[in-house]
């Protein structure tokens, strides 16, 4: 029975998934925390570095080999991480590699800008069907104002040539 009792207790021990976690050696040159850039809510890279290194809730991520590590310290502490956040999973690798903050600016304002143009066109356009609507002649230059033909040019009083 005692045997029984001990080959048990040994099979559930083999069977739990191991609790370990192992550390991966992962460096980064920078003596203090890196600059920090948001480039989208709740998801900050560190700019113009060759390799993605992001910072979400209170960890540090890595992509290498298309595996994910994260540490709550960029200088150590690097683990291997199964299931990141889907945040990140969502961003295409090497989209923040050498990240330009100011360029990704530049092309937020130039997009936003884009769109407003776009909505002052639709919003003056005419309707693109319309079989009731009526097209007018801009208006004369003189439109408004009395114009008199200039003296002699046939306007009757003037002295024409006789028959």
């Amino acid at each position: 029975m005692r045997t029984n009792l001990l080959a048990a207790a040994f099979a559930a021990l083999l069977s739990l998934p191991a609790l370990a976690q192992v550390d991966v050696k992962i460096s980064f040159p920078w003596l203090a925390p890196p600059p920090l850039v948001v480039v989208e809510p709740g998801i900050q890279v560190v700019p113009d570095y060759p390799e993605e290194v992001f910072f979400v809730d209170g960890w540090y991520w890595v992509r290498r080999d298309g595996r994910w590590f994260h540490a709550h310290d960029y200088r150590a502490g690097w683990s291997y991480v199964a299931a990141p956040p889907p945040a990140l999973i969502r961003l295409p690798p090497g989209r923040y590699k050498h990240w330009k903050a100011e360029r990704a600016a530049y092309k937020q304002e130039m997009k936003a800008e884009k769109r407003e143009m776009k909505e002052m066109r639709r919003v003056e356009a005419p309707p693109a069907r319309g079989g009731d609507r009526v097209i007018t002649a801009p208006p004369a230059r003189d439109e408004g104002r009395r114009v008199e033909a200039p003296p002699g040019r046939g306007g009757g009083g003037g002295k024409g040539k006789k028959k």
